[in-house]
């Protein structure tokens, strides 16, 4: 729980900060895409082709949605793991198979020594 509460504390910083930078930096002409208004930002290199010369403010932006990202990920990608991890324990054990099996011979049959001399088979 400590961990969570650094980040949550740690996200909310950063979304203030961004807010407080955006708004002296683009002023009240901000587009719906904070995203794009930090692209504009930086300016084409004319001696160095597709490079760009960004300022800091630009450069600090970009690092700060980085960590906002960073944050973010672990909640996002939780549930595939975890189905992931579900499918690849079906294809190796089959162990959701075997309890569902269980489950619907105990539910149609009601008789726990069928159910019993299945387990004790398929340990």
């Amino acid at each position: 729980m400590k961990s969570f509460g650094m980040a949550t504390v740690a996200v909310s910083f950063l979304y203030i900060v961004l807010g407080i930078i955006s708004l002296f930096m683009f002023g009240s002409s901000i587009s719906p895409s904070i995203l794009t208004d930090v692209a504009d930002e930086c300016i084409p290199n004319l001696e160095d082709p597709g490079s760009f010369n960004c300022p800091w403010e630009s450069i600090v932006l970009r690092i700060m949605f980085l960590i906002v990202l960073a944050c973010h990920i672990p909640f996002i990608f939780f549930s595939g793991k975890e189905g992931l991890l579900i499918v690849i324990d079906e294809i190796d054990r089959k162990s959701v198979s075997k309890a569902l099996e269980l489950k619907m011979l105990r539910l149609n049959q009601g008789d726990e020594s069928i159910v019993e001399n299945i387990e004790i088979r398929t340990q």
